[in-house]
């Protein structure tokens, strides 16, 4: 791609520049922003580096690509962490600067900037980015601190501290050393101190003499002043101020600069509108909508929709895909005013394709009706689903809590205050990363990477697409699967949960192309390996696919020493620590006790989206927000007494229990316990006689939060059940029956059901199941809806111990994910 490269002046913006080329874009243009007055060095921004702003001019004669400079009108007035257009906010400048650069330089598509740690100045470089139709670059985000620092001095950039804020630093003895001679010092300080070595807590900034992007020059800075701006005897503040310096020209011209263009863009140039997006499909009567069935739970709305089949049983195409796509997606829109809803409350979409090659007609129709800001995250698999149909399409809403307003007022509320950084009133919260990193794939859309509500992490499907490229991983199955499961641990620690440690339930689907046993027996290995060292294992991943990058940078620069030569107390300071083994904040997983192992259950299905072997969709406790905490002293005591008294082995730590129609009962009587209700729903429920025949063919496992607020159950038809000829109805009176035992205080708030084709008809299950829970007390049909899809195969695997092996792997016609939210 065509790259607009935003510079600071500081280390982290050219080392972008370096990994961009490094991953095969090329530079064509600079853009930095500086104050409205030269002799300001530091501004109050939370968003720009602006001290050595006076150096940064000469970026172009050193580079030969033209820089674009903008003066900051603008100050930080939207403070909070996520960011819609604001007047007289200084991202708006950013906004009018790269709309000029793309206005000089059509071919530019995309924009890198050098964020490391800083959600505030990703999520606004991502907002202009897409206003401006950009893609955002940022190849630093969440890469190893110390792993960086050194990497950047490998690459002989030749790096100055102009600015020092922190304890352990001197203005008058460390401003003006390098990078190379601060890093050990730096090393010290974060382990004395807990300081960032890469000044991510803004302990320092750097000013970039030299690095491998300046090709036709360095520069060199003969004179500069130390200006105090604190001068505190335990963390004085104080920054560099150059003086004198000069472009020395690389080769045989040494001392002449070259000419290279410099453009500020007037102060009164405004971009033309934006042209706005093309809106959907014009409404239809609700009459012509295909209908959408609900299920109501405690916390959660869970609404489905499949559009009917084509009459003929034809192939949809393209535009009968998107077609559908948007019959269904306003069907479901059309039914949540009467629900108290919006598009805002949105958790998690599972869209089911009959033909993965419409995949790009299907997601250009679904941008148009998901919301850009916080949207939900998203499965997409392509399903065995009936002749002529082209999806299936279900939602999970968050339920607003009654403290909350309703209608209008109360979506206002919710975006104020999701504007202000506020979760209290919240009941959904969005990690949406659209920039392209090293860290994990992006999310380039209305679909994000994770959803957490009422304590559980909705993690949209993670295919194995090398972040970086965002292409699928080359090798065959075994790195597929490594991969994926990297991708999806990085993106839970950054969601506040661990696939490792907190996992309430895992589905693995599984192409065609790749299913058998050895592809189930090595995604099991690789989860023993990920519970055993989830930080190393994605580490491991990390580094690996960055070796099979050419290197970083030349060689253009020493590195080392500093504007004023060597600094040895510097280095002395650093000498005798060890700083291998620190794991930044931001990739260390949330502290648990817990180590839930649920059962997985692989889905063997025609495709995944770009040709996946293997797409990876767990659902995780949200530990940073306290679901795998133990609950209060009473209730545990109480939760401990009824697990072991009801004898159904499910402790009150969170871990799974399992067993047949029978011990689903027991589980269900330590659920009732729990929620302090001995007489809810589906106590005591028997299954009719004929489909008690069956129920040894039933069973169920239950992986739970530590108080049992978040449950999942998974209950398992074995293959057998449908051999030996049991009818649908009975089945389904057993499963219900299973279900009801194993069901909390206010029911299920979702339940998913997968179907083996040609063993068992999902349509004829879902409908059979649904009357069969409503009989068992489990809600009325009108609003407890089940979604059934059929699969190709369904294998069940647990109990594996910590090297992968002895994992029990059962064959199932039916698998049944019902889901509870206390």
């Amino acid at each position: 791609m065509k790259v607009v490269a935003l510079v600071s002046g500081g280390k982290d913006s050219c080392y972008s520049m370096l990994c961009c080329e490094q991953h095969g874009h090329e530079i064509v243009a600079l853009a930095n922003l500086l104050p409205s007055d030269d002799s300001v060095q530091e501004l109050d921004s939370y968003m720009y580096q602006t001290v050595g702003h006076t150096l940064v001019e000469a970026y172009a004669a050193c580079t030969g690509v033209p820089l674009y400079r903008r003066r900051i009108a603008g100050g930080p007035k939207e403070q909070g962490l996520t960011y819609s257009a604001t007047q007289g906010d200084e991202v708006e400048d950013l906004y009018t600067l790269l709309a000029f650069v793309k206005s000089r330089h059509p071919e530019v598509t995309a924009v890198a900037s050098g964020a490391i740690a800083s959600d505030y100045q990703r999520l606004r470089v991502e907002d202009v980015a897409a206003r401006l139709g950009l893609t955002s670059l940022a190849y630093l985000w969440h890469r190893p601190q110390e792993e960086l620092l050194r990497s950047m001095i490998d690459s002989c950039i030749e790096a100055v501290l102009v600015k020092v804020a922190a304890l352990g630093l001197d203005p008058h003895r460390h401003l003006g050393r390098t990078l190379a001679a601060m890093e050990p010092a730096l090393h010290s300080l974060r382990d004395r101190y807990g300081c960032n070595v890469c000044g991510e807590g803004g302990e320092y900034e750097t000013l970039t003499l030299d690095c491998p992007a300046f090709k036709r020059g360095r520069i060199v800075l003969d004179s500069w002043d130390v200006e105090m701006h604190s001068p505190d005897a335990v963390a004085a503040v104080g920054v560099l101020r150059p003086a004198a310096f000069r472009v020395e020209r690389r080769g045989a011209a040494s001392g002449a600069a070259p000419e290279a263009a410099v453009v500020e863009v007037p102060a009164d140039w405004q971009p033309a509108a934006a042209a706005l997006a093309a809106p959907p499909p014009a409404e239809a009567d609700a009459a012509a909508l295909p209908p959408v069935a609900v299920r109501t739970g405690v916390r959660h709305t869970h609404l489905l929709c499949a559009p009917p089949a084509a009459p003929s049983g034809a192939p949809p195409g393209a535009d009968g895909t998107a077609a559908a796509v948007h019959a269904a997606l306003r069907a479901i829109g059309a039914a949540l005013p009467g629900l108290g809803l919006t598009w805002d409350d949105s958790l998690f979409v599972h869209l089911y394709l009959s033909d993965m090659s419409q995949f790009a007609a299907a997601n250009a129709a679904y941008c148009q009706h998901l919301p850009r800001l916080l949207p939900p995250s998203r499965a997409c698999v392509q399903l065995p689903l009936a002749a002529g149909a082209a999806l299936s399409v279900d939602v999970l809403f968050a339920r607003p809590s009654r403290r909350e307003e309703s209608g209008a007022g109360r979506r206002r509320g919710a975006r104020r205050a999701r504007r202000e950084g506020g979760e209290a009133a919240l009941p959904r919260r969005v990690l949406h990363v659209q920039s392209v990193s090293d860290w994990a794939p992006s999310c380039i859309g209305p679909y994000s990477q994770a959803t957490s509500s009422g304590g559980m992490i909705h993690m949209a499907g993670q295919i194995p697409l090398d972040p970086g490229s965002m292409a699928i991983t080359p090798g065959g199955f075994a790195a597929q699967a490594r991969l994926a499961l990297a991708n999806t641990q990085a993106v839970a620690v950054a969601a506040g949960g661990c696939l490792a440690a907190a996992c309430l339930g895992l589905a693995v689907y599984v192409s065609e192309a790749a299913a058998g046993r050895g592809a189930r027996r090595e995604v099991q290995s690789l989860l023993a390996q990920l519970r055993a060292d989830a930080v190393g294992f994605v580490a491991r991943a990390e580094r690996q696919r960055l070796r099979r990058l050419p290197p970083a940078g030349g060689g253009n620069g020493n590195g080392s020493g500093g504007i004023g030569g060597t600094d040895e107390g510097a280095a002395q300071e650093g000498d005798n620590e060890e700083p291998e083994g620190h794991v930044d904040e931001y990739l260390r997983p949330p502290r648990t006790a817990l180590r839930l192992r649920p059962p997985v259950v692989y889905l063997e299905v025609p495709a995944l989206p770009r040709g996946a072997l293997l797409e990876v969709q767990p659902l995780l406790l949200d530990v940073a927000r306290g679901a795998a905490e133990e609950p209060n002293s009473s209730s545990s005591s109480s939760s401990s007494s009824s697990s072991s008294s009801s004898g159904d082995g499910s402790s009150s730590d969170g871990s799974s229990s399992s067993g047949g129609g029978g011990t689903g009962g027991r589980s269900g009587s330590s659920d009732r316990s729990r929620n302090g209700d001995q007489q809810s729903s589906g106590g005591g429920v028997e299954a009719p006689a004929a489909a008690a025949e069956c129920a040894w063919h039933v069973s169920v496992q239950r992986t739970a939060s530590p108080s049992a607020a978040q449950a999942r159950v998974l209950l398992q038809v074995a293959a057998a059940a449908a051999a030996d000829g049991h009818s649908v109805p009975e089945l389904a009176a057993s499963a219900a029956a299973a279900l009801a035992r194993a069901a909390p205080r206010g029911g299920f708030e979702s339940v998913r059901c997968w179907c083996v084709r040609g063993a068992i008809d999902a349509a004829e299950w879902g409908g059979a199941l649904e009357r069969a829970l409503a009989a068992a007390g489990c809600g009325a049909a009108a609003a407890a809806a089940v979604q059934s899809v059929p699969v190709c195969g369904v294998w069940v695997c647990r109990g594996e111990d910590d090297g992968g092996e002895g994992a029990e792997e059962h064959e199932c016609c039916i698998a049944v994910e019902a889901l509870a939210c206390a």
